[in-house]
């Protein structure tokens, strides 16, 4: 999850200051977990915090892998694909990692 964070936080802090939104889903979930890298997604929360840096996760997904709201960082935000899709669709700019 702090890779991911870092890149949010550049964009989110880059000259324009455009709104950054992380959308996690598939495998993807698994990095959003309270036991990934916790000192360094730690760091990069506050970071993306201050940024308004927006991290939303598929139900979906999380539930194929037997994962509640309970084992992410706290930033996170649980979503259906539905408006997973939306946010997609309504983004300026979509990076896929």
């Amino acid at each position: 999850m702090a890779p991911v964070l870092r890149m949010a936080v550049g964009l989110a802090c880059s000259y324009k200051r455009p709104k950054v939104t992380i959308v996690l889903h598939g495998d993807a979930v698994r990095c959003a977990r309270l036991t990934a890298n916790p000192d360094w997604t730690n760091r990069y929360q506050v970071s993306a915090k201050a940024h308004a840096v927006e991290v939303l996760i598929e139900k979906e997904s999380l539930d194929a892998r037997g994962l509640t709201s309970a084992d992410l960082v706290g930033l996170i935000k649980v979503v259906d694909c539905a408006e997973v899709a939306e946010q997609w669709q309504l983004a300026d700019v979509q990076v896929r990692i």
